[in-house]
């Protein structure tokens, strides 16, 4: 439950018109991804039952966020200069060429050694991945003789759950999903079939997002960046912002945990 000077309200919209005037030179403008943020706090501290909390604690947590958004941005930006550095034009297309000549079929994906696949993602991820050469960025792991369970990849494709027993995962895509590299860099790279899981149908396999999930830590053949993405806000905090929140919604990052915290200092 949310108090707002001592009463209790169940309106997400009043309660952010009350709060946004307390965070003075820090209050979100409308209709930006800040005021998003806020929203998603004043929303998550509203349908929480098992406690009360105060105007001030969404100030707090609304103020981390912000301050963890500038850090980002300081981050991001170092690495798409990195990233811009090193462009490997005859590379993407050389893999841009094996993508539009690979099967189109199930069977036929399954019969291939490798398969092509491209993924969108923020300039630090991109980094990562190509330094590390792996399909979520994180270091090699050279063990990794199998492709995730078809359950753990059914989560990540429909619920964005990287977390499975045998470590995180990452879904890329056999089609070009742009709108994802926003902000950030679209990915080409080619990884051992045997090693990821594939669409389910021929159907999947041409239509959607076509995912395509392995082990984060899977070395990948072959990995560049296809293009960079289209910048999402013209500033970058808001950019960062928009990230912030889409985490909100993934529940990767706990806002009611953030919000006990600041409850409790």
């Amino acid at each position: 439950m949310l108090t707002i000077d001592g009463s209790t309200t169940l309106d997400v919209t009043a309660a952010c018109k009350a709060i946004t005037p307390r965070l003075k030179g820090d209050a979100p403008k409308n209709e930006t991804f800040g005021a998003t943020v806020l929203k998603s706090i004043v929303f998550v501290a509203i349908d929480e039952q098992a406690a009360t909390f105060r105007e001030v604690d969404v100030i707090s947590v609304y103020i981390r966020l912000l301050d963890q958004a500038k850090a980002q941005v300081v981050e991001s930006e170092a690495a798409t200069q990195w990233c811009l550095a090193n462009l490997n034009g005859p590379l993407a297309g050389e893999l841009t060429q094996q993508a539009n000549a690979q099967a189109t079929t199930l069977a036929g994906l399954q019969a291939q050694p490798t398969v092509v696949i491209t993924r969108g993602t923020n300039p630090v991820q991109s980094k990562a991945i190509l330094e590390n050469r792996t399909m979520g960025g994180a270091p090699l792991d050279g063990t990794i003789v199998t492709a995730p369970a078809s359950t753990d990849a059914d989560a990540q494709t429909g619920f964005g759950d990287k977390k499975t027993s045998g470590g995180l995962i990452e879904e890329w895509s056999l089609g070009v999903q742009f709108g994802f590299a926003s902000d950030g860099f679209l990915l080409i790279g080619e990884v051992s079939t045997a090693l990821v899981t594939l669409p389910k149908s021929d159907r999947a396999v041409v239509i959607g997002e076509a995912g395509v999930c392995g082990y984060a830590a899977l070395g990948m053949q072959r990995v560049t960046i296809a293009r960079p993405g289209r910048p999402l806000s013209a500033d970058p905090v808001q950019s960062q912002l928009a990230g912030i929140n889409k985490q909100i919604g993934q529940k990767r990052i706990n806002v009611v945990e953030l919000l006990q915290a600041a409850a409790r200092s």
